[in-house]
């Protein structure tokens, strides 16, 4: 089938190669789109109904997107929800967005050490402060600010939370054991088991 690029806003990245030429993109860099892949869902109807195992996937699946922002109950008054916008302009969640959720309380575990070992260090030194130290450390909080963090952990926690639940892990291994169709008496008999619940 022929793909009409200009149709579907898929924008080349302006190095006059095929769509124009250079500098003619009236579209930010940071909003052109590289590649646009289509599936067609008659080839793989499966995947859209598995639970996503990466930080983001997991961020929409436990707490929900609304346009870019989550809503995350205060760790004190679970009924009390703030609204963080999380998107590329939030650079630890740049860095989080496409990791298997496993992996991301670990970083961001050693995110949060790293700043206080910087604070620490600062502290410590109070009667021969170097300037480099307490210049690096401005930098650091430059970079990944402690609010930032703080909500990142406070996701972590909630996701974390969720993703420890037996429920969870349950459908996790349906999810799996139905994708490579090993046991599909075990898939049936958790299905049934939800769908009795």
């Amino acid at each position: 089938p022929v793909v009409d690029h200009a149709a579907l806003g898929v924008v080349n990245d302006g190095g006059g190669g095929e769509g124009g030429a250079a500098g003619t993109n009236s579209v930010a860099p940071s909003e052109q789109v590289d590649v646009l892949v289509l599936v067609d869902r008659a080839v793989d109807a499966t995947t859209p109904l598995l639970t996503p195992l990466t930080y983001e996937g997991l961020i929409g699946e436990v707490l929900g997107w609304n346009f870019g922002v989550v809503e995350v109950p205060s760790a004190d008054k679970p009924d009390q929800k703030s609204k963080w916008p999380m998107h590329s302009g939030d650079v630890l969640h740049e860095e989080l967005r496409d990791l298997n959720f496993g992996t991301v309380g670990p970083i961001v575990h050693n995110k949060v050490l790293s700043m206080q070992r910087g604070y620490q260090d600062v502290v410590s030194k109070r009667d021969g402060v170097e300037m480099s130290g307490v210049k690096e450390l401005a930098r650091s909080l430059a970079r990944t600010p402690p609010e930032l963090v703080s909500r990142h952990v406070r996701v972590c926690e909630i996701i974390q939370g969720v993703s420890n639940e037996s429920r969870f892990r349950a459908r996790l291994d349906a999810e799996q054991t139905a994708v490579e169709g090993v046991s599909v008496d075990s898939v049936l008999d958790f299905v049934e088991g939800i769908v009795l619940r």
